[in-house]
């Protein structure tokens, strides 16, 4: 097929789901079901079966992944997608409409066109071109589609690596981060905790302020210090990572009271922290704990998400020298080993002793207002993906 033609499929395809809304109830969706079942239409339609995994999260909505193999190698290379998305956000700030995919510019606009759009594309038609080709790839290809990415992957991944579906020697490459020339591997990721930090003071009116204990204030004084200690106990620097530290932010914020005139009884922070595998999660949150209490303030903190510093080794992975053997084939660019702060599946399937990969090539709009991803890029991570089984893995 032709690069022009290619191109054509890609944005045909991609305008078929990317309008089909697909967040997180978590985050007010409906979660993956129709969006899930149009793109098992299409595999379908392409004479490729799919087998559908479904868990149901905790507002009782199901949450659909699909799976899909093709060949009869006892090995299989998995190429792992997302097809939730995060919400579209302050719509204001979107020039076009968000669920309705504008092409201009060889550029296609819409929520979901990079977070996971491209790594949905480029595996479902690197697929296609293997199935249509008649020839038997020396290993299998897997597909998976994966449900509830965004918010942890608690309906997705991680129950699919329970049920059996991948073997010992499987290897997995997951498109959903990169770099615009297509030139970095990531094959390592720092450890995540966010925390809830709730302050505990009590609500008094604010003409008697020195009845009570301002819970904002506490919060606001207990905050920075987590943030000066953090950085300050755990400052070494891994320059695999950009930036090459552990960072530790305060972010959202809960409302406390309703009324400027109140006082504030409690007081709801969130921290977000990505942290280099040379330390602990689990050191950072008892270090973050120990410094309420040096402080003197009432607060408890709820673990949101923790997951550990993953990564793989280069020299012993069979994942990593085949697609560096086909970037270098399909792009003519020499490619590099880089470690991210963000969190992937691919740290799933490491934390279960597989070998794996993210890869992509990509203009880091992820989750920005005006999300886009270059047509052209999604042809040629679909040609490197290729590469992948033609080359066999060795």
């Amino acid at each position: 097929m032709s690069k022009g033609g290619s191109e054509r499929e890609i944005i045909a395809l991609m305008k078929g789901f990317i309008p089909i809304p697909s967040i997180s109830p978590v985050s007010g969706g409906d979660g993956e079901s129709e969006r899930e079942e149009y793109l098992e239409s299409v595999l379908k339609g392409w004479g490729i079966r799919t087998r559908r995994y479904t868990y149901t999260d905790a507002t009782g909505t199901k949450r659909p992944s699909l799976v899909a193999v093709h060949g009869r190698s006892k090995k299989t290379l998995w190429i792992i997608a997302h097809t939730d998305t995060v919400g579209i956000g302050d719509r204001s700030a979107w020039k076009t409409d968000p669920l309705a995919p504008v092409v201009r510019d060889g550029k296609m606009f819409a929520r979901g066109a990079e977070d996971d759009g491209h790594g949905i594309a480029a595996g479902m038609l690197a697929m296609k071109d293997i199935v249509e080709s008649g020839a038997e790839p020396k290993f299998n290809y897997g597909l998976v589609l994966a449900a509830d990415e965004e918010n942890g992957s608690g309906c997705g991944m991680i129950p699919l690596l329970k049920e059996g579906i991948f073997k010992r020697g499987d290897m997995f490459l997951v498109p959903d981060w990169g770099t615009s020339r297509g030139a970095d591997i990531e094959v390592a990721e720092k450890g995540i905790l966010w925390l809830k930090i709730t302050v505990h003071g009590k609500q008094v009116h604010a003409s008697t302020p020195n009845e009570g204990i301002n819970a904002a204030r506490l919060s606001s004084v207990l905050s920075l210090e987590l943030e000066r200690r953090l950085h300050g106990l755990f400052a070494a620097r891994d320059r695999l990572f950009d930036p090459p530290i552990s960072t530790f932010e305060i972010t959202k914020r809960e409302q406390n009271v309703e009324s400027v005139n109140i006082v504030p009884g409690k007081d709801i922070f969130y921290m977000d922290m990505r942290i280099i595998p040379r330390y602990g999660v689990d050191a950072v949150l008892r270090e973050a704990r120990r410094t309420a209490r040096r402080c003197g303030i009432d607060a408890t903190m709820d673990v949101v998400q923790k997951n550990m510093p993953t990564s793989v080794d280069p020299w012993r992975s069979g994942i990593v020298k085949a697609l560096s053997r086909s970037i270098r084939g399909n792009l003519n660019i020499r490619p590099r080993l880089v470690g991210i702060g963000g969190g992937t599946v691919a740290a799933y399937a490491r934390q279960r002793g597989f070998d794996a990969v993210v890869w992509g090539v990509l203009d880091d709009m992820a989750h920005r207002p005006n999300e886009y991803v270059r047509i052209a890029n999604i042809d040629k991570e679909r040609r490197v993906i290729g590469g992948l089984f033609a080359d066999g893995g060795k």
